[in-house]
């Protein structure tokens, strides 16, 4: 699996707000990817490792590698994947996604 060379490094819960307040993409729902467009959980794969060609093995690869990960860093803050995805499905934009991920990493 290649990682992009630009690729961002998420150390922290702040690397996430950061990607979130900051990504250009548009936003879709239900699926990582749609088109150019990405959710919330989609834009932190692309920063951090991009994507191979829709429905790759190399996707799952790069997905089951980036999920631990993402785990391990939310998990302090006792949040989680499925609270991004869940924001992001309900309509949240990519900003208010980060200012609640905010709101619990300074509780």
């Amino acid at each position: 699996m290649q990682v992009l060379e630009h690729a961002k490094r998420i150390n922290s819960i702040w690397d996430i707000i950061h990607i979130l307040r900051t990504t250009t993409r548009q936003q879709c729902r239900g699926n990582l990817r749609n088109g150019e467009m990405r959710c919330a959980l989609g834009v932190l794969i692309e920063e951090t490792h991009g994507f191979g060609p829709p429905h790759s093995a190399a996707n799952k690869a790069i997905v089951d590698e980036f999920l631990p990960k993402l785990h391990k860093v939310l998990r302090p803050y006792h949040t989680g994947i499925f609270r991004i995805m869940s924001l992001n499905d309900r309509g949240y934009t990519f900003a208010r996604i980060a200012d609640e991920l905010e709101r619990e990493a300074l509780v």
